[in-house]
């Protein structure tokens, strides 16, 4: 039997005002990052003792998939600014990294991520942030379903079934 693939180092980069919104967003997404085999790791997965800023940088070192929550706490965030955003930037000459800028609420992003494709769009391809779209589930799937999309570009292939409903009876 073939061994599963490695899982793909993914890094989430948020303010921590933010932290009751990323759980949700993390809902709508995590079936995505799964499909994808993305290992993903945030600041909330901390232990006691741990030295943050050193843990934060581990991660960013191995990440090569990064999703940014953009808020205005993201980005008047010092340490976010001064640590994080250049690491993940540097990250990202690497042709094999991907950024993924994910506007929660209304910010000004531009003259922070302006090169790249922002999610979500709605279908008029105008960027919108989750926090304004009139029913708030509907700005958090279409979020999902852009990350899907661009996963399955920048991987070269589809998200994985996380249950197989191919065949009746073929359970083993």
């Amino acid at each position: 039997m073939p061994a599963a693939p490695a899982a793909i180092p993914t890094s989430i980069s948020y303010a921590h005002d933010d932290a009751e919104d990323l759980a949700i967003l993390r809902r709508y997404l995590n079936p995505v990052f799964q499909g994808h085999g993305l290992d993903v790791w945030e600041d909330g997965h901390l232990a006691g003792g741990q030295v943050w800023s050193d843990e934060i940088a581990k991660a960013i070192s191995r990440a090569r998939v990064f999703v940014l929550v953009l808020t205005p706490s993201f980005l008047v965030s010092p340490y976010v600014l001064t640590q994080e955003l250049p690491a993940i930037r540097a990250a990202w000459d690497s042709p094999t990294v991907l950024v993924l800028p994910i506007v929660l609420k209304s910010c000004f992003w531009r003259h922070v991520v302006a090169p790249l494709q922002i999610i979500p769009t709605d279908n008029s391809r105008r960027v919108r942030a989750i926090h304004s779209w009139r029913r708030r589930e509907d700005g958090l799937l279409r979020a999902a379903e852009q990350v899907d999309k661009a996963l399955e570009v920048h991987l070269g292939k589809p998200a994985s079934p996380l249950i197989d409903w191919s065949a009746r009876g073929a359970l083993p």
